[in-house]
């Protein structure tokens, strides 16, 4: 653990678990309940209400949010910052406009605020989880503390690392999240990215089907952008960085907030990259109004309905994947944010496939869920029974990343490469055998 990520955990960590006591507490009064129902069916219909859950997720929204506030005004994305300069947006224009509204109302003011920035639309718009703001004394205590922090000084993965260490020992041991250390990382990449760039060049395809925070994903960013720019120096450094996330790189996990922890490190990156080239953030965002990220909420291991009916993968290489209008976005100002659909993603195979995935024994998962939405309806199924219909290698007593593995083969063009982080239980158990 690096010396700011241990400071971060240290600070944070605590003001987080106040956070989540404080608003399971108000969870108990019904009207607060009928709302946060409200939310999860309006933004998250798939996800059944929990408040322990609902408390837990909430105050990690509020964490990270406010972190990627300071983070966005530290590699200086906002022209008016609300974190450092706080006092000054708080204390003499906020208040002076309203000035019966709290710090927990000036951080959702903030973070609202902040979902207009072209860039920054996927971070900040409204989740599931903000139901209930903390209170006055919490929200306060939150912003002095991240105000101290200084991110551009750090590599982004300590705010993928924080998320970690914000979950229960519990719920990191039911989703299977451990930390992959860089060096492994680039050994994966060195035996499958690379010798695919060699034969695909800028056209080639990589999918992280278990991405987390976007370790993997982001060191094959900056693989296939040099690679590019050491064919054709001529483009700019943001021109592919556009053309890498929107048409190079696919990646998908389970959790939401693991995602937007990658979306924002990938707009670290443009952010880095528009520094070394010496573009300001007026043409930052004229370049980049209308990037695509295909960066999904989702669990790769689902399949959607046509291929379980077509038992195979429905591939069509040739096929002109569509992107259509967002229509939340709209509401904030944003008309030509695009969207893919995870399945028009999975209809081109990919010429690299790389994860560290989950290794949850079956034991662990037999109690799980699976819900889904059909025909506008709320449905659950087993999810080991589930896995075992739709998987030839889920055997005996098998852990999730077989399943993922065999998945990881599936979506792999023939010739392709696929990097796996597997445990030494693999070769020894009859699953992997």
């Amino acid at each position: 653990m690096t010396a700011m990520l241990h400071s971060l955990v240290g600070q944070l960590r605590p003001i987080h678990r106040r956070i989540e006591g404080e608003i399971l507490k108000r969870l108990d009064d019904p009207g607060a309940q009928a709302e946060a129902r409200r939310f999860l069916q309006n933004l998250a219909p798939d996800v059944p209400f929990q408040p322990k859950a609902y408390a837990h997720n909430a105050a990690t929204v509020f964490v990270l949010k406010t972190a990627f506030l300071k983070a966005a005004e530290d590699f200086g994305l906002f022209l008016r910052p609300k974190i450092t300069q706080r006092d000054l947006h708080y204390g003499h224009q906020f208040q002076s406009l309203a000035p019966h509204l709290s710090w927990a109302e000036y951080l959702r003011y903030a973070f609202r605020e902040a979902a207009y920035h072209p860039l920054a639309y996927d971070l900040f718009r409204e989740t599931a989880y903000e139901a209930i703001f903390p209170s006055d004394a919490l929200a306060k205590e939150l912003v002095e503390t991240v105000a101290e922090f200084r991110f551009s000084d750090t590599d982004s993965r300590v705010l993928g690392d924080l998320y970690e260490h914000l979950m229960e020992q519990e719920e990191r041991k039911r989703l299977g999240y451990y930390t992959t250390p860089d060096f492994v990382i680039d050994f994966i990449l060195d035996q499958t990215l690379m010798p695919a760039l060699d034969r695909q060049g800028g056209s080639v395809r990589y999918l992280e089907p278990a991405c987390g925070t976007g370790h993997f994903l982001v060191r094959a960013y900056r693989r296939i952008r040099d690679h590019i720019l050491g064919i054709n120096p001529a483009q700019t450094r943001l021109e592919v960085f556009k053309q890498v996330v929107e048409n190079n790189l696919v990646g998908v996990d389970i959790s939401e907030f693991a995602v937007r922890i990658t979306l924002f490190r990938f707009l670290l990156e443009a952010l880095q990259e528009a520094r070394e080239e010496g573009v300001g953030i007026d043409e930052l965002e004229q370049q980049l109004h209308d990037v695509t990220f295909n960066i999904f909420v989702a669990n790769t291991l689902v399949k959607a309905p046509e291929e379980e009916r077509a038992q195979a993968p429905l591939f069509d290489e040739h096929v002109e994947v569509r992107r259509e209008l967002d229509p939340l976005a709209s509401l904030y100002g944003r008309t030509t944010h695009l969207r893919m659909d995870l399945k028009d993603a999975f209809k081109k195979r990919f010429h690299v496939v790389n994860a560290n995935p989950p290794y949850v024994r079956i034991h662990n998962i037999k109690e799980t869920a699976l819900v889904r939405q059909s025909n506008g309806v709320l449905q659950e199924e087993d999810f080991a029974e589930y896995l075992r219909r739709e998987y030839a290698s889920t055997y005996q007593q098998f852990d999730l990343s077989v399943p993922f593995l065999e998945r990881a083969l599936e979506l792999t063009t023939r010739g392709g490469y696929v990097g796996f982080i597997t445990t030494g239980k693999f070769a020894k158990q009859n699953y992997g055998k």
